[in-house]
């Protein structure tokens, strides 16, 4: 039965191998070695014979295990195991593993006052020169930095992603013929389609309602590089209509080809229809305004002209522009009281009264004014019908 080499046989036996290895110039591979594993300040190295004695323990091994070489080589791995309180059996796990398959990896991860630290150790035979194994090398990587900084990209991927699912724009990413690689959820609702599977792979012109504005989108963005803000008719599933504003970047690799294009846009179709219709009712306002034998003003809650139609000018005398420099107060005749404005909107409100008013050129005229206060963006004004 073969006996295995003593820690002197094998130290007899590295020491013949040294002497092999010399070269011309008396620096030995050996001494190489040694200078390097003593140098690491990034790897920690530790060493044993084949009965587990302590042979080499680098200094990074003593920053990061806590113990000087001097008070470990020599010293067996069940006695300083028995010190950490660590089972022996993963030792010989460990043994058993590297014999099979010549390494070991794992991983050790320990709280500490200065917070956690992550350790990926790999254990590795010592082959002598006639392949038997002689012992072991324990290297160990302090890998705590790299696992806080995956830590952290992978909570921004998340973040990013929680962001990308439940945005209300639609972001979209298009290769160079103008397919669709990429579209947020929020595009399914948009178009009003089953799931993304009806949009990914479809060319984005399949979603624009007219092929002109399409063609001028393209060109735009061609000749600029990037559009802003741009306003485009698409169309849902079902073909309704849908007005969207964009702002899209062309994308180059790295020789300055054309990849694609990124964009983001969102819905403004009830936004487009508010403005119009709040045109029309400007319109229609206008037009009632405008044409109106009653004078109609409207004055802030201090008195002050806000707006005068054109029959209040003629009635008063004076030009719209005048009379957007004047207030209620200005217009009233010498003897008339000045609560009748207060009356107008509080205790008389949507009530006819009599007020006695001066034109311009001093003349007095008796009116019945009817007045209202009214909500314009949530800003109390007085509406007033003045009747000659």
């Amino acid at each position: 039965m073969k006996t295995k080499p003593t820690y002197q046989e094998l130290e007899k036996e590295v020491k013949m191998l040294h002497r092999e290895l010399s070269d011309k110039s008396g620096l030995t591979q050996a001494n190489l070695l040694d200078n390097i594993m003593h140098s690491s300040t990034d790897i920690s190295v530790a060493a044993t014979d084949i009965d587990l004695n302590v042979i080499f323990f680098n200094p990074r091994a003593e920053e990061i295990f806590g113990y000087k070489a001097s008070e470990v080589i020599g010293k067996n791995l069940t006695e300083i195991h028995a010190m950490e309180k660590v089972e022996f059996s993963r030792i010989e796990k460990a043994i058993e593993i590297v014999k099979k398959h010549t390494k070991y990896v794992y991983y050790v991860n320990s709280e500490t006052p200065k917070g956690a630290i992550h350790l990926k150790s790999t254990v590795s035979g010592i082959w002598d020169t006639k392949k038997q194994l002689a012992g072991f090398v324990l290297f160990t990587e302090d890998i705590t930095a790299r696992i806080n900084a995956e830590k952290i990209i992978q909570e921004s991927e998340e973040q990013l992603r929680s962001i990308f699912e439940n945005m209300q724009d639609v972001y979209y990413k298009l290769d160079a013929n103008g397919k669709i690689l990429l579209a947020s959820p929020s595009a399914v609702e948009l178009y009003k389609c089953n799931s993304l599977d009806e949009i990914i792979g479809k060319q984005a012109s399949d979603f624009v309602y007219d092929e002109m504005d399409n063609e001028e989108f393209i060109k735009e963005l061609q000749k600029k590089g990037s559009i802003k803000n741009y306003i485009i008719k698409h169309k849902r599933k079902n073909g309704e209509p849908v007005f969207v504003e964009t702002s899209t970047n062309l994308i180059f690799d790295e020789y300055g080809k054309l990849e694609g294009a990124v964009g983001i846009f969102q819905d403004i179709t009830e936004r487009l229809q508010a403005k119009e219709k709040a045109e029309e009712d400007e319109a229609i306002f206008s037009a009632i305004t405008n044409q109106s034998v009653e004078g109609i003003t409207v004055a802030d809650m201090d008195g002050n002209y806000v707006f005068v139609n054109p029959a209040f000018c003629k009635m008063s005398g004076y030009s719209a522009e005048e009379l957007l420099k004047l207030t209620v107060f200005d217009m009233k005749a010498k003897d008339q009281p000045q609560q009748s404005f207060y009356d107008s909107k509080e205790e008389m409100e949507s009530l006819p009264i009599r007020v006695s008013l001066q034109k311009k050129d001093k003349t007095e005229y008796l009116t019945e004014i009817v007045g209202k206060v009214i909500k314009v963006d949530n800003k109390e004004l007085v509406l007033g019908i003045i009747r000659d």
